[in-house]
């Protein structure tokens, strides 16, 4: 058996090489830039800070490829409880290491310009960094503490988007970065890409 799936493994690749060498002709390698509304769930609430992002990425076939990306939030979202206590998020960063999975469909309706609509799925690793500045007052009297939590966890994402003849495509993609017990972040991102 195991000598039926080592002439497998040393055959298959010869099987593949045609599709991969015509999809090596392509444009396959990619720059994009992202607008990001997050959703971020921490102990004290929900907020729903805004930030952008970069990515680059390189499609190894028609299916299978991987992508880099990073991300910020600049400006920070304000949650208010009670008792005058008020606390910024910021998103410091967000980068990911992601495997993507595209499957490349034709549209029903002939579309002018478009090459082809995609759906895609992304897995990998994520690192976060969120700043929380907690201010209270009380009796007239205020402080500040500020914190950081850095995580990096398995993130996962759908996506889909279209392709068009001049090499630029457009994206709407759900991704989700970070998932812990006092952390949660999500994002919806509309992005453009550029295929080179």
């Amino acid at each position: 058996m195991r000598y039926l799936i080592l002439v497998g493994l040393l055959i298959s690749p010869s099987l593949w090489a045609d599709s991969i060498a015509h999809y090596q002709d392509r444009r396959n390698a990619y720059v994009g830039g992202s607008l990001m509304a997050m959703k971020l769930e921490y102990d004290d609430g929900a907020v729903n800070p805004a930030g952008v992002n970069v990515r680059l990425g390189g499609m190894l076939d028609e299916h299978w490829g991987v992508e880099l990306r990073a991300g910020v939030g600049p400006s920070p979202d304000t949650w208010r409880g009670n008792n005058g206590r008020k606390v910024d998020y910021t998103l410091d960063h967000v980068g990911a290491l992601l495997l993507t999975g595209r499957l490349p469909f034709q549209s029903p309706v002939a579309l002018p310009r478009i090459d082809s609509l995609f759906v895609q799925g992304f897995a990998g690793l994520a690192d976060t960094k969120v700043k929380t500045d907690r201010r209270y007052c009380n009796a007239g009297v205020c402080r500040s503490d500020v914190e950081r939590n850095d995580d990096t966890t398995f993130a996962w994402g759908v996506g889909a988007g279209l392709r068009t003849e001049y090499n630029i495509g457009l994206t709407l993609q759900y991704m989700h970065y970070t998932t812990r017990e006092y952390i949660d972040i999500t994002s919806v991102e509309g992005g453009l890409e550029w295929y080179f």
